[in-house]
């Protein structure tokens, strides 16, 4: 009979060496969005534990100064009609940082123009963003920015033809940034035409004059939320406008 400790490494029962044995353990199945799901927990989790921050805001010293500008937002431009009351605000930037905006739109024709005219007198990042916008051109078939003069005050036309849409700056002063929009446009000239003919000579004389002052108020805002950033594909043509073209006025739709 053939010994048991020499034919096997060990005469224990099988009971006893199954137990012994480690077994593997089985990865839990994936779905693919275990990251995703993660990002979400860390998420909620910072949300959760967020906390409301305090800080100074700023306003203009009355909240209808804007209505001193309406008489360049006129009832008709060049046989268009007005389609909208002029709409005015007064924005916040910063602290001492803000500007008064009023805008409205026109139709004729199924095209459609709106005119933005924003008083930067408080507001220095508005109009280094303009004056650096203008130091890019360009002239395709699919984009236009040109810098150029609108009645001796500098400007800058924009055209892209994803979305026929020509747009025109003008900043009157240092102060005074009017942005045209016509839609549907094949180039940058209905929009450089119709701004011709608003008075800019009254414009140019109330830039010189002192300008609203600032007020400061105390306010609660909420800082806990994140605002998305615009994505820009990576083969889209350079806009001149870009990063901070908000500051300057409604972008085109």
């Amino acid at each position: 009979m053939v010994s048991c400790e020499t034919s096997l490494p060990s005469c224990g029962n099988s009971s006893d060496s199954e137990s012994a044995a480690v077994q593997p353990t089985a990865a839990p199945p994936s779905d693919g969005n275990s990251g995703a799901n993660t990002y979400r927990k860390k998420k909620l989790a910072r949300r959760a534990n967020g906390r409301r921050a305090k800080r100074a805001v700023y306003n203009m010293s009355t909240t209808t100064a804007w209505r001193a500008l309406t008489f360049f937002i006129p009832d008709a431009l060049e046989g268009y009609k007005a389609r909208t009351a002029t709409e005015g605000h007064d924005l916040v930037l910063g602290p001492e940082a803000g500007v008064l905006s009023l805008k409205r739109a026109y139709a004729k024709d199924n095209v459609l123009v709106e005119l933005e005219l924003i008083d930067a007198a408080h507001s220095a990042r508005v109009r280094e963003v303009f004056n650096r916008s203008r130091d890019v051109q360009r002239e395709t078939e699919s984009v236009v920015i040109r810098p150029l003069k609108v009645q001796g005050h500098k400007a800058l036309a924009q055209w892209l033809d994803s979305t026929h849409v020509a747009r025109i700056s003008v900043l009157v002063g240092e102060r005074f940034l009017l942005t045209a929009n016509v839609k549907p446009a094949d180039s940058p000239a209905p929009s450089i035409a119709c701004v011709q003919k608003l008075d800019w000579p009254a414009l140019e004389q109330l830039a010189s004059q002192p300008a609203p002052a600032l007020e400061g108020v105390e306010e609660v805002i909420d800082d806990t939320v994140a605002v998305p950033q615009a994505a820009t594909s990576a083969d889209e043509p350079a806009r001149a406008d870009s990063p901070d073209s908000s500051l300057l006025a409604s972008q085109p739709q």
